[in-house]
């Protein structure tokens, strides 16, 4: 899938996107699976092109900067106040990773202002993001940063990736 990502076809067609039964099955457990950590390069490239899929039609006021980075807002390594709303562990490792609860940031914003700090604190960072980005903005929307809210944001990005990329419907 990462590779396809990162393939061009300058006529305008599916070309590196037509994809099989299995391959279908496997970009939809790469979009509603955890992520791998290990691979930066394909985890950036998902999160940056699923920023882009946010302008829908408009046009992005400039290019994605380079000094991006992917900020997980459920910490993979939370400090206590966390576990209040993520009190399994297991669970906890898991939705960090879901896509659901990536966005970008600038380096320095996820760096020194977000790092592993609450919700409340991350939303302020998120909804002064800058203006190229609508991922930060969406995220900040949620009153509370909860497993409920990641898994629907998972199945939303999902589905607009699916549509994106104008795949037949998914698989069982």
């Amino acid at each position: 899938f990462g590779r396809a990502l990162r393939q061009r076809d300058p006529f305008n067609r599916r070309g590196a996107l037509s994809f099989n039964d299995q391959a279908l099955r496997k970009i939809d457990d790469f979009l509603t699976g955890p992520t791998d950590e290990d691979d930066k390069e394909v985890l950036h490239a998902t999160v940056r092109w699923l920023e882009a899929l946010q302008w829908g039609r408009e046009l992005p006021l400039a290019p994605l900067r380079g000094d991006l980075t992917v900020e997980h807002i459920l910490p993979l390594r939370p400090d206590a106040l966390w576990t209040n709303d993520f009190p399994d562990r297991a669970m906890r490792e898991r939705l960090a990773r879901l896509i659901g609860n990536l966005c970008l940031l600038q380096r320095t914003e996820n760096q020194v202002t977000a790092g592993n700090r609450t919700y409340a604190d991350k939303r302020h960072v998120l909804r002064a993001a800058g203006r190229e980005l609508h991922m930060p903005k969406d995220c900040a929307k949620a009153d509370r940063w909860t497993p409920q809210v990641i898994q629907s944001r998972t199945t939303a990005l999902r589905d607009q990736a699916w549509k994106a990329m104008n795949l037949p419907p998914r698989p069982n």
